[in-house]
């Protein structure tokens, strides 16, 4: 269970990469390494977004992690786990919230059932196997050690390891033997993003 679970790995989910030594005259002796593709600047998210197309997106953001984590400029040198670039990029996609998905199909709001709190509602009919919204990993607890891991979205005041083990845990799903993926309900709504607040009712 999620209450024996300890241990933290830092406040961000990837590390910053380095911009190389510099040359006496100011020009770099290597090339900047790729920009997190989760950091793009986008739109306000639509509804426009298949199944088939976030599919498409996801392997596209993988590939371009697994390009970032085999530049050794990009490793945390605190990481002590020497995980390959493909595992690295499957664990950032994982913490990672992506601005403008087009998933805007979801509402969070007041419950009418007494004492329910807020539920998560469809704000149109969506077909058969057609996605809904995604679940965040605002935190991820990996490994034996349960070491948690922060995406770089999550406000400091918020990427707190005790919180993992407490107010967090009902919104905590085993992803494999080897994550648990956290959604922090104290983050700014979003509509793409809001698997976890259906969680916590699901059976």
């Amino acid at each position: 269970g999620l209450n024996n679970r300890r241990g933290t790995y830092g406040a961000n989910g990837a590390p910053t990469p380095s911009r190389g030594k510099k040359k006496r005259n100011g020009s770099a002796k290597s090339k900047t390494p790729k920009k997190d593709p989760s950091g793009e600047d986008a739109s306000q998210p639509d509804d426009s977004t298949t199944l088939a197309e976030l599919k498409q997106a996801l392997q596209r953001f993988a590939l371009q992690f697994e390009e970032i984590f085999s530049d050794p400029r990009n490793l945390d040198p605190a990481d002590p786990r020497g995980l390959s670039p493909k595992r690295l990029a499957r664990e950032r996609l994982l913490s990672a919230r992506f601005p403008g998905l087009g998933i805007a199909r979801t509402l969070v709001a007041a419950s009418s059932v007494p004492g329910s709190g807020r539920g998560l509602f469809a704000t149109r009919d969506i077909p058969a196997a057609e996605i809904i919204t995604c679940y965040p990993g605002d935190a991820l607890l990996y490994g034996p050690n349960d070491l948690a891991i922060f995406g770089p979205h999550v406000p400091a005041e918020l990427a707190d390891p005790a919180m993992c083990l407490g107010e967090y845990v009902d919104y905590g799903i085993e992803e494999d033997a080897e994550y648990v993926v956290i959604g922090i309900p104290g983050i700014e709504v979003d509509a793409a993003y809001s698997g976890h607040y259906a969680n916590d009712g699901a059976r």
